[in-house]
């Protein structure tokens, strides 16, 4: 799963200084690529059932954060809007992959103490 949002944060990362669409395009494939892969690695975890609940609703709620954000930036041209798009996943990415290693260092402490 770490692998995935690595991934994930690296490609809007990459997405955010895209200077044109085809960047753009590039930078979106890799962020389905990151996504996808965390999908699969949460299939092999004790925690699925909790890893699809968050699949589920991130999906829908994704679009509808996206379509909001463009939205608001009707006056940007497309390239623009999609940067500050990418600055919000990239957040989003760097704060999740601090809680999974948190949570994985937690968990290690715990088995140890055992």
């Amino acid at each position: 799963m770490s692998v995935g949002l690595t991934i994930l944060g690296l490609s809007s990362v990459f997405g955010i200084f895209a200077s044109s669409f085809h960047t753009l395009l590039i930078a979106r494939i890799a962020q389905s690529a990151g996504a996808g892969s965390m999908a699969e690695l949460g299939l092999i975890n004790v925690s699925m059932g909790f890893m699809l609940l968050f699949q589920f609703f991130g999906d829908s709620f994704s679009v509808a954060v996206c379509g909001m954000l463009l939205t608001f930036q009707d006056k940007f041209s497309l390239v623009h809007a999609y940067k500050y798009v990418y600055v919000v996943l990239t957040v989003i990415s760097i704060c999740s992959l601090i809680v999974l290693l948190r949570y994985y260092v937690s968990g290690r402490k715990q088995v140890q103490s055992n």
